[in-house]
């Protein structure tokens, strides 16, 4: 275990910073369990940005099952990767969305820098599972990770907690 951070308060996104210096690492495995602060008639987005690029530099696909049925979501040239969707705050207290990313061979100056992922939220209202991989279009090696919430869509709740392990 690497770090782990725990919202004390809502906050529109999380970093984690100075990855490039964990070389006793091979891969990077991160475990989210998150909500959204807002009040929405649907689940919300979660999008990843790595090394601070904003640029429309990453690609994802996601395979999934929501409350409309099975479906595909395919992204290209986009300015973060799409994890998928999640738990927004009006549904039953205590209910929280779940997603493990791994980062493989995040060092590696010869490969994009990619993530694979599987996540899922359920409520009364709102259920959604997904698988996904996305990359950043950089052989640079990975050093921060920012996750954040949909453009608009407001912020992760407190109590929401992200961990960072590290594998070899």
């Amino acid at each position: 275990h690497l770090s782990t951070q725990i919202l004390g308060s809502s906050s529109s996104s999380v970093s984690f910073t100075g990855l490039n210096a964990l070389t006793d690492y091979k891969h990077l495995s991160m475990v989210v369990t998150a909500r959204g602060a807002e009040n929405l008639a649907t689940n919300w987005k979660m999008l990843i940005r790595l090394n601070g690029n904003t640029g429309n530099n990453y690609d994802s696909i996601t395979f999934g099952n929501n409350n409309n049925g099975v479906g595909t979501s395919l992204n290209f040239g986009t300015s973060a990767i799409d994890l998928g969707r999640h738990l927004p705050q009006n549904v039953e207290a205590n209910l929280y969305g779940a997603i493990v990313m791994n980062f493989n061979d995040f060092l590696d100056t010869s490969k994009y820098i990619s993530v694979q992922t599987v996540g899922g939220s359920h409520s009364s209202a709102y259920k959604a599972a997904a698988i996904g991989h996305g990359n950043l279009q950089s052989t640079a090696a990975l050093n921060t990770i920012e996750l954040r919430t949909d453009s608009g869509w407001g912020a992760f709740v407190a109590g929401s907690r992200f961990s960072l392990y590290g594998r070899k």
